[in-house]
Parts: structure tokens; C-alpha cells; sequence
């Protein structure tokens, strides 16, 4: 940079700046091998076990904090339990199963209390999160009068 008067100049870039600069700012392309891990990723991702594993993390943390934060994790804790409770009630139906069924309206009845807290931390996310359960809760209740005798 240098100024003449008033007037300050940069410098221009050369070629090949201008090229190393526009290629750090395009979009990276996956390899086949990163599609696979991250495919394999998600699927572990949605497995019962992983539902498990992040409700206790969460169960632990909100023990822990106090304020905004217990808020959040309640919150996070009430969106785990809706997005564990369609596949109680799946293996439920696929199974013939009273008890899942009762612990996928558990898990209902919980996110909902937990979600409810949610509202000054997230009221867009809860409000959707709350629609989801308003659909799933009777699904829940219709299974377990078919189910459970």
C-alpha cells in the first residue's frame, strides 16, 4: 500500500492470488468415501443406543447448570424424547408390544413438559416441536388401547 496525497493505493493482486483466493471460497466436493462416512455416521446417528447415550449426556448436564443454560439443555433433552418416541412406537406396532408403547407416551409426556421451558430459549423450534407431539401423542394413546388389554 502506499499513498500519494490524499490517495491511498493497494496493490494489485497477481494472477495466481486471485485464483488461490476464489478456490478457498468454492464449496469442497465430497469423495465417495466422505458420502459413505458420513452416511454411515447419520445411520449410527439414529440407532436406539445413540438416543440413549445423548438422553443420559443431557440427563447429567442439566444436574450440573443452572439458568439459561438448563433451559436449553431441557429443551434439547425434550427434542431428543419426540425424535426417540416414533421409533418406541414403530417397534411397538412391528413388535406387538404394550410396553414400548408405554414408554414412547412417556417419552411424549416428558418432551412436553421439558419443551414447554424451551419457549424463551427456541419459541420457533418449540412450537414446531409441539405440532410434531400433538400428532404422535394420540398415535401413542390409539397403540396402547389396541395393545395393551
Amino acid at each position: 500500500m502506499s499513498q500519494k496525497g490524499s490517495i491511498t493505493v493497494w496493490p494489485r493482486s497477481t494472477p495466481r492470488e486471485t485464483q488461490a483466493s476464489s478456490s478457498a471460497n468454492r464449496p469442497r466436493v465430497s469423495s465417495a468415501s466422505d458420502v459413505r462416512d458420513r452416511d454411515r455416521k447419520t445411520e449410527a446417528s439414529t440407532k436406539p443406543e445413540a438416543f440413549e447415550a445423548a438422553a443420559e449426556a443431557l440427563r447429567l448436564t442439566e444436574g450440573l447448570v443452572a439458568g439459561t443454560v438448563k433451559a436449553q439443555v431441557r429443551f434439547l433433552l425434550g427434542a431428543t424424547y419426540i425424535q426417540r418416541g416414533p421409533g418406541k412406537l414403530r417397534s411397538a406396532i412391528d413388535e406387538r408390544h404394550c410396553q414400548n408403547g408405554k414408554d414412547a407416551k412417556i417419552l411424549f409426556i416428558e418432551a412436553k413438559t421439558l419443551l414447554t421451558q424451551g419457549v424463551s430459549i427456541a419459541s420457533e423450534a418449540t412450537r414446531m416441536l409441539m405440532g410434531t407431539l400433538m400428532q404422535l401423542d394420540p398415535a401413542a394413546d390409539q397403540m396402547i388401547k389396541g395393545y395393551c388389554r
